[in-house]
């Protein structure tokens, strides 16, 4: 081991005890860069070598120093060696809800481990992390919704490793990761991002041949043809998520007062139940008589089809009963959304009607949320108040930014209103006191 230099020891001479002091100097921080020093103290010359002899010990058997973990406060023997280490025990950890998490573990799979994975915890600098941001968003920008969700995870995910001090710093602080980019971005490639946000929905001509092209179908002899039918029906008349009225179950549904609750959803892997996207969600919707109606006829269709696959005397508990799956044992109770997605996209390519990918089944809601804000003789406030209350929006101002593109007037009435009031003030005559 290095031997002290006797003549750089200082010592401190107290009423009781002596005190003994050195500099010591390890060449470089490993996490900072910033020279390696610390201040030894000690009530012996032997206490001060054997301080020494453990600070310099480590610093060349683990290439750190002690001062790394004393300055910073590390994890020690974590078992996280590399980013990949670290991005599963933060997918681990998250608490939100399953549907969320696979959002979560698949942009991780394509966007985070690809980018730092391999770096070591410690290796990755600043100038390295602002390259793959940029990458992403070179990659990302004509989604711009995916580039935010992306960066936002790499936020979340430093801020989970600096708070369990897993690594020293947090580096996307550092990082220049500013929206303005996207928007060049975006320009640069002559996408209007406006008109990507206009929500795509059927017309009333496309609706009637919908309504025609399900009802011809519902003919059919086997049972899922009636209930892929009602199910459509169902969305366009009362503007529910797809998996909130797969979820449906009879207790939902009141035949006297045309009334049915919404209280629970299907997660996203099609796997399970689970509770509504939001509190607001949680709803309860009056439904037109005459589709109630023709559900009340479709629950005692499925109630015989299912006393043959089941015993007597049985009740169904989903609106939407999986009788295959009933029968063979396997799979789930309800219908899951590929498979009513995938009739539709096929009933679609045989009787042209266009099919809007991305939104394949979500475009009966923004279609009946649309006709009924058009057809309503509300005024603009109130209707998207109501409107708001039946799509369960957290708030009416999500629906007005859904939707604002219906009512260009609005605006412009908005601007007129201002300038007219303006004008009035500017042209009123007062009569002034001078003090």
């Amino acid at each position: 081991m290095k031997k002290l230099p006797l003549l750089k020891i200082k010592t401190r001479v107290g009423k009781n005890k002596t005190s003994y002091y050195y500099k010591a100097k390890f060449g470089k921080c490993s996490l900072t860069g910033d020279p390696a020093e610390k201040y030894l103290t000690a009530d012996t010359p032997q206490e001060l070598q054997a301080k020494f002899d453990d600070w310099f010990s480590y610093y060349y058997s683990n290439g750190k120093t002690l001062l790394d973990r004393e300055k910073y406060n590390l994890r020690k023997d974590n078992g996280i060696r590399t980013y990949n280490d670290l991005i599963n025990v933060w997918l681990e950890n998250l608490s939100v809800k399953p549907a969320t998490a696979n959002g979560y573990k698949s942009r991780a799979r394509c966007h985070l481990s690809p980018h730092i994975g391999k770096y070591k915890i410690g290796s990755l600098t600043i100038s390295d992390l602002q390259s793959v941001i940029d990458k992403i968003t070179n990659e990302l920008a004509p989604k711009c919704d995916l580039w935010e969700r992306v960066v936002y995870d790499y936020q979340k995910l430093f801020e989970f490793a600096t708070k369990r001090r897993y690594i020293s710093d947090n580096l996307m602080k550092k990082v220049d990761y500013d929206i303005k980019k996207t928007k060049n971005y975006l320009k640069s490639l002559k996408i209007e991002d406006d008109d990507e946000d206009i929500v795509k929905v059927y017309d009333g001509e496309q609706l009637k041949k919908i309504l025609a092209t399900v009802e011809e179908y519902s003919k059919g002899n086997v049972y899922q043809a009636p209930c892929f039918a009602i199910y459509i029906k169902m969305l366009i008349y009362s503007g529910f998520r797809p998996s909130e009225a797969l979820a449906l179950t009879w207790k939902d549904v009141d035949f006297k007062l045309n009334k049915i609750r919404i209280n629970k959803t299907i997660t996203n892997d099609d796997s399970g139940i689970g509770t509504p996207k939001t509190k607001s969600s949680k709803r309860t919707i009056k439904m037109s008589e005459s589709f109630m109606k023709e559900l009340l006829k479709f629950k005692h269709i499925q109630q015989l089809y299912y006393w043959r696959v089941t015993e007597k005397n049985n009740q169904p508990t989903f609106v939407f009963t999986n009788m295959k799956s009933i029968m063979q044992g396997i799979g789930y109770e309800w219908y899951t959304l590929k498979n009513f997605r995938n009739i539709w996209k096929r009933l679609c390519r045989n009787n042209d009607i266009p099919l809007f990918e991305g939104s394949t089944l979500h475009c009966f809601r923004h279609t009946h949320a649309t006709t009924q804000l058009l057809q309503s003789t509300q005024s603009y406030e109130v209707k998207m108040k109501l409107v708001s209350k039946r799509l369960g929006h957290s708030d009416v101002f999500e629906t007005m930014k859904t939707y604002h593109h219906l009512f260009p007037e609005q605006k412009t009435s908005f601007d007129e209103d201002f300038d007219s009031y303006m004008n009035e003030l500017s042209t009123s005559k007062i009569t002034l006191k001078i003090v």
